[in-house]
């Protein structure tokens, strides 16, 4: 028997080469059957932008849509003894129509009424 030794650097290469990858087929994209559902593409957007900025109010302004909101179904102008039917309540003079806002009927005229908030801020509402 004959035996044929391979040369040192062969054994070293065999054993540092690196293994053999064979390549996976991958499956080409297939077209959805007729009548499936497809869903629409949905374009990404920044989380800044998904949320609508904070509308700020100021305590003129939520005064201001109260006096614009109310319903004056009567008024009874006598100086000093006024009083005025505001939303089904009747108000004398100096009387709070709403503590939250402090908004105070401080006048009646035969045309208008005027009230006041805490800062003092006066606000006409005709009739």
């Amino acid at each position: 028997m004959i035996s044929v030794s391979l040369p040192a650097a062969a054994k070293v290469a065999e054993s540092v080469s690196p293994p053999r990858t064979t390549p996976v087929p991958t499956a080409a994209p297939t077209a959805a059957p007729l009548g499936a559902p497809t869903a629409a593409p949905v374009a990404a957007r920044p989380a800044e932008a998904a949320q609508a900025p904070a509308v700020v109010v100021s305590a003129s302004d939520r005064v201001q849509n109260f006096i614009d909101a109310i319903h004056i179904t009567g008024v009874r102008y006598s100086g000093a003894d006024s009083k005025a039917i505001v939303d089904g309540h009747i108000y004398r003079v100096n009387e709070l129509l709403d503590k939250a806002l402090g908004i105070r009927l401080v006048k009646v005229d035969p045309d208008h009424l005027t009230f006041s908030d805490p800062a003092g801020t006066r606000y006409v509402k005709s009739f």
